[in-house]
């Protein structure tokens, strides 16, 4: 995704424009196709803490949150969380404004381990509660 992230759209070379718009909150749910395979645990998370410090830099009053899930559970999942988690407790040190938010594990029943429709209005429940507290 650090690849990407500057893009409008992947497949043309336009740029966002980072100064003009400027949200009151990122939401980020990335790594769990990482999990499919075996992750080295510093290559991981340092290059997630970069990203997360990049979308920082643009976006200096922003609240972001880093999300684990959705998944089964599971070891890969356990890892893929307590990775995140490491992120967000150590930037966490320094940025108030960067939360970490697990969802509940459960067994996606969607196409190619991805979570239905029913499943997504569950999650939008889990974590819709969560954001609006944060957004005050």
């Amino acid at each position: 995704m650090p690849d990407f992230y500057n893009e409008v759209i992947n497949t043309k070379k336009i740029s966002w424009n980072f100064a003009a718009h400027q949200p009151s909150m990122v939401v980020i749910d990335l790594g769990g196709n990482d999990f499919s395979a075996a992750v080295d645990s510093v290559k991981f998370t340092t290059a997630y803490l970069n990203f997360i410090k990049r979308v920082r830099k643009n976006y200096p009053q922003t609240i972001i949150v880093c999300i684990g899930g959705p998944s089964g559970g599971g070891e890969k999942f356990n890892t893929q969380e307590s990775y995140i988690q490491s992120v967000v407790n150590e930037l966490k040190k320094v940025d108030k404004a960067v939360h970490y938010f697990g969802f509940s594990a459960f067994q996606m029943n969607g196409s190619d381990w991805h979570p239905n429709v029913a499943e997504h209005k569950n999650m939008a429940a889990e974590l819709i509660p969560f954001l609006k507290l944060l957004l005050k």
